[in-house]
């Protein structure tokens, strides 16, 4: 919202404000509220995958009436755009409700790693899960969100703040929602996205050794 009002005063009817922040459905209202009173146009956007490694080519949902008009715009591009047409707000719905799964489950494996490789169960646990789960590589995927929560956890955390909002909207209380916020936001303030720079673990056990130096110190 912050950005949408410092924009305005530059924005006319021959502008499309497209908006892709991860937000509620209600700030994604409010949003275009305040671009369209300037006159501009206003898309709802919704990046439904990982930005690495397709770049551009990351789905991206669009909503709002200008949406076919941007969708014209970028068609050069080659990017994958797909259209609703619903109120604003719906394409925020499909990513927040992802968003329950996607940051939950990162929560939930790195919060099992933490326990775990503490008391060095972490092969039997994910061997086990390997049976229950058969296909589902659990101590690879261990390796992979452990590494996207540590660079991205304040983000994420703040995207769930934005999903329980979204819950607490239509009466829903946001137990697991905020629950996720809370595992993301430690990692955020642990230090580790600092200890690792952009590129992140290449393992969890990294992750383990680090906090475990970091205990000893």
């Amino acid at each position: 919202m912050e950005a949408a009002g410092q924009t305005k005063p530059f924005l006319g009817p021959q502008h499309i404000y497209a908006d892709l922040n991860s937000v509620s459905p209600a700030l994604k209202r409010s949003i275009a509220g305040e671009v369209t009173s300037s006159g501009a146009q206003f898309v709802e956007a919704a990046i439904m995958a990982p930005v690495p490694p397709s770049g551009h080519r990351v789905p991206i949902l669009l909503n709002g009436s200008s949406a076919p008009a941007l969708l014209e715009t970028l068609a050069p591009y080659r990017m994958r755009l797909e259209l609703l047409s619903a109120e604003i707000g719906a394409a925020a719905a499909v990513k927040m409700c992802r968003s329950i799964i996607v940051k939950g489950m990162e929560a939930l494996i790195f919060e099992c790693v933490l326990g775990a490789g503490y008391y060095g169960a972490d092969e039997r646990v994910f061997a086990s899960l390997e049976e229950t789960f058969p296909g589902m590589k659990w101590r690879e995927l261990a390796d992979y969100v452990v590494g996207r929560v540590v660079v991205h956890g304040e983000r994420r955390a703040r995207e769930m703040e934005q999903v329980a909002d979204t819950l607490r909207a239509i009466g829903i209380e946001p137990i697991m929602a905020e629950a996720t916020a809370r595992r993301q936001d430690w990692c955020g303030r642990s230090g580790l996205a600092a200890r690792f720079g952009a590129e992140g673990p290449a393992t969890y056990r990294q992750v383990l050794d680090a906090l475990a130096k970091s205990a000893a110190s």
